[in-house]
């Protein structure tokens, strides 16, 4: 917002003047970045689940790992910061990101013709 109300002082006009700075323009660019993390989340969990589906071994290690690292001393929220006590289950993770990443599909038509 910062940088908006500069740009709109340099111009000597209001900030919802700036092309692409109205209400509506930074509503829908807010609700582009809370849907492609709600479909980039749906698809990488679905496409997860479908893989462990068929490893109940990687399944029965991450089970393992989940049930040795937490503890009534700490609690389960905490394992988000201390992911080194989830080594095997974090590589899992990162591995079907590198296998499958999620790719939001949120499709934009142009209104109208812009020159860049």
């Amino acid at each position: 917002l910062v940088a908006i109300s500069a740009a709109a002082e340099e111009k000597g006009v209001g900030p919802t003047e700036i092309p692409g700075c109205s209400d509506l323009d930074i509503a829908m660019t807010v609700m582009d970045f809370l849907f492609a993390a709600q479909d980039a989340t749906n698809s990488a969990l679905t496409f997860t689940s479908d893989v462990l589906a068929t490893r109940p071994d990687v399944v029965a290690k991450i089970r393992t790992e989940v049930i040795n690292s937490v503890t009534p001393e700490k609690p389960i929220w905490s394992m988000v910061r201390d992911a080194d006590d989830l080594s095997y289950t974090c590589r899992a993770a990162v591995h079907m990101l590198h296998h499958k990443p999620p790719v939001p599909m949120i499709p934009h038509l142009a209104l109208q013709n812009t020159n860049l």
